[in-house]
């Protein structure tokens, strides 16, 4: 027996050296650490570097200083395309996912699309991830833990800042998958009683499971402020580092995302918090800086306090021995822009100002975001420039939300392999030719790093509610919220519009076309008052004048020289340029904030021929996923009783059952595993109740009888001279209840 043991345990050991000598090693990549962070509605307008109306001091000194500021950095319209967009390196459209997950839907990135993070492992980078997902938990395989990320804190669908789960009623579920029948509803409500909710927790932690990554739900009841835990999270894991090997972090705020909430007065090491920039009465009117006096101070505070973090998280890599600063690259921007009140989300209050649109539609204000990258490699790349201020680059070329798939690779030396790079994106050079013109010190050596490396001249975004044809309208009525700008112009159809309002999408504009304020107000044409003081002030107030790169309007600028000031009007008899209609034109390159419709019918055809001829790659359902039945099923039967919730869990394509046999089997295991201790202490309870109640009535029944017989026994006492004293009465107790026996 020994023999064989050890002849398989010889032929085990010969099969391991083996594999490992037939499997092929990971050739080796540049050692460079990188932090991607992600603010969530943080509009281009948002942040003081770039003239906006709150006070970012922090986000500011990190800006301008040892920096690139990327002047026209696009998302997508919204968070879970540019998550797409940004984690398969290509258009948002071509991913099978350019649209909000919604919870209970299968909604997802394509499988069979590579994540860069699934490269980066493979090349033994220790990558992490910390935030909000978004890009569907309906199977295992679209978790993080399963796309390349070995450790984080995560949430799958959740939108909260003090809460790690929801709270929902049943009678929600009963809205989204049907009513169960009558005697179900009627055994339900008797169980769980009137008014009942299911806790769903959507918190988790990824980890290394042996040599794979899980996930598993931690911060059960907890009721901190997520982006602490994040942060916290983050600095662990940058303290766990030795060196070694390069790392990768992503952050995913939650902030500044509605429903705003008051951040924390002290941060985690108990200090306290010091709002006094979010206090300013011009900026903000003086009013208590409340959520019902002051929602703009409030979004200050938020902003404010996720500055800190960041300062936490950087500080954290520089105080590490083992890591090198100068091979680490810290990227901050937003995941689309602004969402003011205006566009439907109560206490969002961003801003996009002074450029028009704001969160999901194709207009600036929901694609361009404030950006820039910082980090020891980068203040090595640019000390060699002497001429530029604060060791700081403004890069005005386009760099889409995409392009950073294939600038990490570029980074890391990584070529060939599981990487290659679509059609859209082979070819360009966009790391080299932002490394190039910050370098770059005069006219002729831009030119050189113009014509040897290969920048962006065009970006798209596409959603369709059906088949785009020729033959219909030339396409235009089946895109909503798509842009094309190439070359120079912008083509924008349907800007604004919903699928919802169905297909063929109709003709109009809503307020998101809009020039819009914090809180909701808005200008439907720049007039004057937006001229002066939203426009003019906000390219003032950039900083290192760089607000006409960043706002500049030659059209709107000639409108306001000939303005007829007869009501603060500019001069235009039918505001044919402001005009919301379903296709618009913008020579973006000297209109910036899209003030003014080209009249080019011509190059109006040209864009929107290549556009038609583009959807034919469309990749998304032109309908939103179906809410799924196997996601209550999921919910339901995660459900544990001992923590009192259920989880977000996956159904993994399980859609069978009804929703009256899905409940019935959740009653039966409520009842029965859930209510079993409760109910036998309520039942205990009850009797004991009974109990003391029959004890009561027995000693009461018992002292009348008594009081009774001594009456009479006086009575025949004092009547019958000699007689017997009566019997006295005896007490007995069978457990139940008190006799009296006479």
């Amino acid at each position: 027996m020994k023999i064989m043991l050890a002849a398989l345990f010889l032929v085990h050991c010969i099969y391991r050296e083996v594999r490992s000598q037939s499997a092929p090693a990971p050739a080796p990549i540049n050692h460079v650490n990188v932090v991607w962070i992600w603010f969530d509605d943080l509009g281009l307008g948002d942040v003081g570097w770039n003239g906006g109306p709150y006070p970012t001091p922090i986000l500011d000194n990190l800006a301008l200083t040892d920096s690139i500021i990327l002047n026209r950095h696009l998302a997508e319209p919204v968070c879970s395309a540019s998550r797409s967009a940004f984690l398969t390196g290509r258009y948002a459209f071509l991913s099978d996912l350019n649209f909000v997950v919604e919870l209970h839907t299968e909604a997802r990135v394509n499988p069979s699309l590579i994540l860069f993070p699934k490269i980066l492992q493979y090349r033994n980078v220790n990558t992490s991830y910390y935030g909000k997902w978004h890009l569907g938990y309906a199977r295992d395989a679209f978790l993080p833990n399963d796309k390349g990320f070995e450790y984080g804190i995560y949430t799958r669908q959740g939108k909260q800042y003090y809460a790690r789960s929801t709270n929902k009623k049943v009678t929600y579920y009963d809205g989204v998958f049907g009513e169960p029948s009558p005697p179900i509803k009627e055994r339900r409500l008797e169980l769980l009683g009137g008014g009942a909710k299911i806790e769903q927790h959507d918190t988790y932690e990824i980890y290394m499971d042996g040599s794979s990554a899980a996930d598993r739900a931690i911060y059960i009841g907890d009721a901190s402020y997520n982006e602490d835990l994040y942060t916290q999270g983050i600095l662990q894991f940058i303290a766990d580092q030795d060196g070694t090997e390069p790392f990768y972090i992503q952050y995913n705020m939650f902030t500044p995302h509605s429903v705003l909430v008051e951040p924390p007065t002290a941060r985690p090491n108990g200090s306290a918090v010091n709002y006094s920039v979010c206090s300013d009465d011009a900026v903000f009117s003086g009013a208590e800086c409340t959520l019902e006096a002051n929602p703009r101070c409030v979004f200050c505070k938020q902003v404010h306090y996720a500055s800190l973090n960041i300062e936490d998280i950087i500080d954290e890599i520089k105080a590490n021995p083992n890591l090198d600063w100068d091979q680490t690259l810290v990227i901050i921007t937003s995941d689309n822009g602004a969402a003011p009140t205006a566009a439907g989300d109560a206490y969002a209050f961003g801003s996009a100002m002074p450029v028009r649109g704001v969160k999901g539609s194709s207009f600036e204000g929901a694609l361009r975001v404030p950006t820039f990258i910082k980090g020891g490699y980068i203040e090595q790349l640019l000390s060699v420039n002497t001429a530029l201020t604060d060791n700081r680059c403004y890069y005005d070329g386009i760099v889409h939300i995409s392009d950073w798939y294939h600038i990490f690779m570029n980074l890391y030396g990584i070529t060939g392999g599981q990487y290659s790079p679509d059609s859209d994106h082979s070819g360009l050079d966009i790391w080299d030719h932002i490394t190039c013109s910050c370098l770059a010190t005069t006219a002729a050596e831009q030119a050189t790093c113009d014509s040897s490396s290969t920048q962006r001249t065009e970006v798209m975004s596409m959603r369709m509610c059906g088949e785009a044809s020729s033959s219909y309208d030339n396409g235009e009525k089946y895109f909503y919220a798509t842009y094309l700008l190439q070359d120079g112009y912008k083509l924008v159809v349907n800007g604004t519009q919903s699928p919802n309002q169905g297909c063929p999408v109709s003709t109009g504009g809503d307020i998101t076309a809009h020039w819009t304020l914090p809180g909701g107000s808005s200008f439907a044409i720049p007039n004057q008052t937006y001229y002066e003081d939203v426009y003019t002030e906000a390219k003032n107030g950039a900083s290192n004048s760089m607000g006409a790169t960043l706002y500049d309007s030659t059209c709107l600028n000639a409108l306001y020289a000939s303005k007829d000031t007869d009501g603060g009007q500019i001069n235009n008899a039918n505001y044919g340029p402001f005009q919301v209609d379903n296709i618009l034109l913008f020579d973006i390159d000297n209109d910036k904030v899209e003030a003014c419709a080209v009249d080019d019918a011509t190059k109006t055809a040209e864009l929107l021929s290549y556009l038609v001829t583009r959807s034919a790659e469309y990749t998304v359902d032109s309908t939103y996923p179906s809410k799924e039945i196997g996601a209550l099923k999921a919910m339901l039967n995660s459900y544990d009783c001992a923590q009192g919730v259920a989880f977000t869990a996956p159904w993994n394509g399980d859609n069978t059952g009804s929703v009256n046999g899905i409940w019935t089997a959740f009653l039966d295991y409520y009842n029965d595993t859930c209510l079993n201790g409760d109910r036998r202490r309520r039942m205990m309870a009850v009797h004991e109740r009974d109990v003391n109640k029959s004890y009561l009535e027995g000693y009461f029944v018992c002292a009348f009888v008594l009081v009774v017989v001594g009456a009479m026994a006086m009575v025949v006492m004092s009547s019958v001279y000699g007689n017997k004293a009566s019997k006295s009465p005896s007490w007995a107790d069978d457990g139940k209840s008190v006799h009296c026996h006479l």
